[in-house]
């Protein structure tokens, strides 16, 4: 069964890059712009859904696949709208602050600060950390500090114009290295390994990769970064949706094939409850691909970092700091921007340590924190897509309400009074119970300036 529903995913991979154009025609006769590139976008993201759903599915076995499935089509809906069409906006903060003003521009711009360093941050490390510690035992410590160390470096000459010229040299010396170590693993059926691995290594559970999967992994984390800072240019930047859909196109398959070939490589490393396509399998056990999943690993961990180093850099500069001061000059905006990337990284650093003394409690009370906080905010960013006439009174009382029930729930779950399987019911609650209370006090808001209005004329 699992065999047959991946194979079914690879086919949809494959063909809504094969009838990009067709499923466009296909759409054209709608009259809405807008609900037509919605419709296109949505075929386009099912995929990833079903990916999504699959794995981490198995991770959450008490919860619906029919709640997953919701609620990544509500991200998807989300990035739709934050991303696919709406060029005019440079960023979240950016797109509030149009409709609600300078001051919940900056408070929702010190919000997501604070979720990328006290959320996004620790769980990408306190995750890459674990199994870094498993992998590579007392020298965990200096590979996570060099790659992050890495990460602040590639984003320094991120987005040069060479930056992208020299992709095409990169991808091809990519796919060379790649073919040449396949053929040396054919050529060597004793091999452990694609990339050269110890058979003890597992059993003292410290990996002995050969030098030459440095060499590679240089190769693949930067071509890695070419796709990720041409995706990023092209989705933040680009006025052009034709060029928009390339880089999701390009970013949404990589990401998903990498993710395919991560898990397959859990199963080899003491996961075996999670399931693969055979073929992938036949793929890992023939062929030895274990050291290739290394690289994947520290390639995904640096373009995890610098996506969050970047998101942190532009809001500091642009939406709190520029917006404080409107009249600062490019070289002082260029510090700003390189202090709060040295920040982050000296950040990142020191919080490594903390991972042999948290506790995963603490993670899933973050994760909750954050999902409390988020859920009223998404909520109204959404309405805000839709009417541009949102009163500060129904956004006001929405979002302190919302707040207050999601963090007595979230209280009450830890202690035991909620049961922690209806955590997942209790944020879609707050979501719903969001877009409601949002309706009604807009609602009531109308009438009353209505009232108030055709009181004012009457008594004129």
């Amino acid at each position: 069964m699992n065999t047959i529903i991946l194979t079914i995913f690879y086919v949809l991979v494959l063909l809504t890059g094969l009838i990009q154009s067709g499923a466009k025609s296909f759409f054209h006769s709608s009259h809405s712009g807008w609900l037509r590139s919605m419709l296109s976008f949505i075929a386009i993201s099912v995929p990833f859904v079903l990916i999504i759903c699959f794995y981490f599915g198995r991770f959450f076995r008490e919860i619906n696949f029919l709640y997953l499935l919701l609620i990544n089509l509500c991200i998807i809906l989300t990035i739709y709208f934050f991303i696919h069409d709406k060029t005019n906006y440079r960023s979240i903060p950016e797109l509030i602050g149009g409709k609600f003003g300078k001051k919940n521009r900056r408070l929702v711009a010190v919000f997501l600060i604070i979720s990328n360093y006290g959320l996004k941050l620790p769980i990408v490390i306190f995750a890459y950390a674990w199994f870094f510690n498993i992998a590579f035992g007392a020298q965990s410590f200096l590979i996570l500090v060099s790659l992050i160390t890495f990460s602040g470096v590639f984003i320094t000459i991120r987005g040069l114009p060479s930056s992208i010229h020299t992709g095409a040299v990169i991808g091809l010396s990519l796919i060379i290295a790649t073919l040449i170590l396949m053929i040396n693993s054919f050529s060597k059926p004793d091999a452990t390994s694609f990339i050269f691995l110890h058979d003890q290594a597992l059993q003292t559970e410290k990996l002995a990769p050969n030098p030459i999967l440095y060499i590679v992994m240089i190769f693949i984390v930067t071509g890695i970064w070419i796709i990720d800072t041409f995706s990023h240019q092209q989705l933040m930047l680009s006025r052009n949706n034709r060029n928009k859909t390339k880089a999701l196109y390009g970013t949404g398959i990589i990401l998903v094939l990498l993710s395919v070939f991560i898990f397959t490589a859990f199963k080899a490393y003491g996961f075996p409850g999670i399931g693969s396509p055979v073929f992938i399998e036949y793929i890992i056990n023939n062929i030895g691909t274990n050291g290739f999943f290394l690289i994947l690993l520290n390639g995904l961990l640096i373009s995890s970092l610098t996506s969050i180093f970047i998101s942190t850099s532009e809001i500091a500069t642009f939406d709190l700091y520029k917006n404080i001061k409107p009249n600062s000059a490019e070289d002082v905006l260029k510090l700003v921007s390189r202090l709060s990337i040295v920040l982050s990284v000296v950040f990142t650093i020191l919080i490594i340590p903390l991972f042999q003394e948290i506790n995963p409690r603490i993670i899933w009370a973050l994760i909750s924190f954050y999902i409390i906080v988020v859920t009223p905010i998404v909520t109204i960013i959404i309405a805000g897509l839709f009417s541009a006439k949102l009163s500060e009174n129904s956004v006001g009382i929405t979002l302190v309400t919302s707040w207050v029930l999601g963090i007595i729930a979230g209280i009450l779950i830890p202690t035991g009074i909620l049961n922690q399987a209806y955590t997942v019911f209790i944020f879609v609650a707050l979501f719903f119970y969001s877009i409601a209370c949002l309706v009604i006090i807009q609602m009531l808001t109308r009438k009353y300036f209505a009232a108030k209005l055709q009181y004012n004329s009457i008594s004129k």
